[in-house]
């Protein structure tokens, strides 16, 4: 494999800037022959937050189609989930691809020629750029104290609160009613 400075690795392919194909200086030429030939990214701690790249069919006349799988980890290897397969590219113009995943588990993506979908032409990737998920916040089990509150009792409400991708300026409510049948009475939380 050729490995950049970025650790992003390419298997079963070549860096070009041929003229007639290039995009934005060089790009990478995936290989048709295998199951593992593919272009993989860095780790990215965080999460996947979306990927983006241009591709074509390495074939100028578009005589023999192209196919491809973007692919997702959380290790890098073993088991990859498919979260997108683009079939059929006969067009030697550059297309673009955008895909959200918003995956906290997931630390790498891939993109995999198709080979496996009786392809026979080399892909061409360029300007690939995967980006880590926005600011979120996932929210645990609530409990609360009495656990079993009578009418009249203080109650206090606990939610642990984990923060990711650097959110801030958390504000939360709490609602609560005396009986199922009563209006909501909301409170902000501390």
């Amino acid at each position: 494999y050729i490995e950049n400075t970025d650790a992003w690795r390419l298997y079963g392919g070549a860096f070009s800037n041929d003229a007639g194909r290039v995009f934005s200086g060089r790009y990478a030429l995936i290989d048709d022959n295998g199951a593992s030939q593919l272009l993989r990214s860095p780790a990215l701690p965080e999460g996947l937050g979306a990927i983006s790249f241009w591709y074509r069919n390495w074939y100028e006349d578009g005589s023999t189609p192209a196919a491809f799988y973007i692919e997702k980890s959380a290790t890098g290897s073993d088991p990859w989930t498919e979260i997108a397969r683009v079939t059929n590219i006969l067009s030697p113009d550059w297309l673009y691809c955008y895909l959200p995943v918003a995956d906290s588990a997931a630390s790498y993506v891939r993109i995999r020629n198709a080979s496996d979908l009786e392809t026979d032409s080399w892909l061409c990737l360029d300007e690939v750029a995967v980006t880590e998920p926005g600011a979120y916040v996932t929210f645990g089990t609530p409990t609360n104290a009495p656990s079993s509150p009578l009418l009249g009792d203080v109650v206090t409400v606990s939610v642990p609160i984990t923060r990711y991708g650097g959110a801030t300026n958390l504000a939360g409510s709490v609602r609560y009613r005396s009986n199922e049948n009563a209006p909501f009475t909301e409170l902000d939380a501390t």
